[in-house]
């Protein structure tokens, strides 16, 4: 019997209770075809925990993400006849792909770099859950505006670095952000099956990331 989906990439995460973690480990060790599975799964939990963080602060990064955008604009010779939204510019710049990802999953960012690696299911479920005041929402929702700030931060960061034409690293920068995605949406689909945008951006990833077949959304999780 094989580890599922979820008991991979929440061991990647260092999620599992302790005695889950040692039971998977031992099953990794003798299983080739769970051991081949988890292995992509650890490159990307070290690659997104190598990226640059913004700090630890509450500061709206939006205003220097927009600066840094039109200063690369301008470097590029590329015309800019007013300022625009982030939407648009997103739509109109011609960005690689993996890039375009990366906003993508600040939009739906939920888990955000708890230590230098993603939270775990378990803890963006209980914070929800816990969220029944008002405070305790805000507190939830700055925290989401803190992660997604970060990482559009860090993304805007390498995407600098990887137009050098650097196409390993620009290779890492789509597993990364499509890993971002793929994780985000999956909290998302399981707090809220039917969100409907969600689901598609969860489909959308697990295939670009993993296949066709793990785009099926994971169940909801019991309290």
């Amino acid at each position: 019997m094989h580890l599922s989906d979820d008991d991979l990439h929440d061991y990647a995460g260092g999620e599992l209770s302790p005695r889950r973690m040692a039971e998977a480990a031992a099953h990794l060790e003798a299983c080739d075809a769970c051991r081949a599975a988890a292995a992509p799964l650890m490159a990307l939990t070290a690659r997104l925990a190598a990226l640059p963080r913004a700090g630890d602060t509450a500061a709206d990064l939006w205003p220097a993400l927009h600066t840094r955008l039109a200063e690369e604009e301008r470097s590029a010779q590329v015309p800019v006849a007013r300022v625009i939204s982030l939407d648009e510019r997103r739509t109109r710049r011609m960005m690689p792909a993996w890039a375009a990802h990366a906003a993508a999953a600040a939009v739906v960012f939920t888990l955000g770099f708890g230590g230098g690696r993603l939270s775990g299911t378990g803890d963006a479920a209980a914070m929800l859950v816990a969220a029944d005041t008002v405070a305790t929402a805000v507190e939830a929702a700055a925290r989401v505006q803190r992660a997604g700030t970060e990482y559009v931060a860090a993304v805007a960061q390498f995407v600098a670095f990887a137009r050098g034409g650097d196409s390993l690293a620009a290779a890492r920068g789509r597993q990364a952000t499509l890993a971002a995605c793929y994780g985000a949406s999956r909290e998302l689909t399981r707090l809220r099956a039917d969100d409907t945008s969600a689901v598609r951006l969860f489909r959308t990833a697990a295939t670009a990331l993993h296949g066709p077949a793990h785009a099926a959304p994971p169940p909801p999780p019991v309290f």
